[in-house]
């Protein structure tokens, strides 16, 4: 089973949350095991994040898997 991860961005009202799954520009990233997309996030919460318009946090992630999209 692959798994992908579910980025939530959210915004200052009315905007609503944007959904979005995590790609490489062309193709959604998938990953052979739960630990894997797990480490992807730490690492993805460890880095400088800057917020875009409107935006007023950090996304927030989510596991899935693959065959779930």
């Amino acid at each position: 089973m692959k798994y992908r991860i579910k980025a939530t961005h959210t915004f200052y009202a009315p905007t609503p949350d944007l959904e979005r799954v995590l790609d490489d520009g062309f193709e959604p990233l998938e990953f052979d095991t739960e630990a894997d997309a797990l480490t992807e996030i730490e690492r993805l919460d460890e880095r400088v994040y800057y917020l875009g318009h409107n935006e007023c946090a950090r996304p927030t992630y989510e596991i899935f898997a693959a065959n779930a999209a």
